[in-house]
């Protein structure tokens, strides 16, 4: 187009398809409520390289970080990190995280992933700089549709859903998911452990 730069039409090309991804990840979100509900969620596991998975989230997490004008850092394994569980679940219960993190953090706030591992577990921690979580609601967090404060999550897109399927894929994985927050404006850091191997994730 006349005027237009080629850059700015790629530019404007990579959003929509960021949009359209991020409506498809809601909209999979909800059928994955619904399986749940009805028992019929499936868990596929094999062995992976988690860490390969991880960066690929953070690559292109890091693009949406920009376009929010969000400052995101990640620190990840150096190598491979051998992983038995389902990589599909795995990345959707990660990015919700992400996107969790990136919804109640203003312009200009921090986002961090961070994870590591020991002989038998594996810690993927996402902090952020957002508007945090009251005390009282800290035990909400988990459960379907919660809302916090009613006011925040108006001005927020998202359907309260994802946070529910963080917590069920890591404990589908025998792992399990924590939250942490000081308050109002302290920001959150959620933490998601879960073992590494075969034997400990049936």
């Amino acid at each position: 187009m006349k005027g237009v730069k080629d850059e700015d039409i790629k530019e404007s090309i990579e959003t929509i398809d960021r949009q359209v991804k991020h409506t498809i990840v809601l909209v999979n979100d909800l059928l994955d409520v619904s399986r749940i509900v009805n028992n019929k969620f499936e868990i596929r596991k094999e062995n992976f390289d988690l860490n390969k998975i991880l960066k690929e989230i953070s690559k292109e997490f890091a693009l949406q970080a920009k376009e929010k004008k969000h400052e995101f850092s990640s620190k990840l394994p150096e190598g491979p990190l051998d992983f038995y569980g389902d990589p599909t679940r795995i990345d959707q219960m990660i990015v919700n995280l992400l996107n969790n993190a990136a919804k109640f953090t203003p312009q200009n706030g921090k986002i961090w992933i961070s994870v590591r591992s020991d002989k038998e577990c594996v810690f993927i921690v996402v902090k952020d700089t957002g508007i945090g979580i009251e005390k009282e609601f800290l035990p909400q967090i988990f459960k379907p549709f919660s809302q916090a404060d009613q006011k925040v999550t108006r001005l927020q897109s998202g359907m309260g859903i994802g946070l529910m399927l963080v917590q069920f894929i890591a404990q589908a994985h025998g792992g399990e998911a924590h939250v942490h927050s000081k308050g109002l404006n302290e920001g959150s850091e959620f933490t998601i452990k879960m073992p590494l191997t075969s034997s400990s994730a049936n």
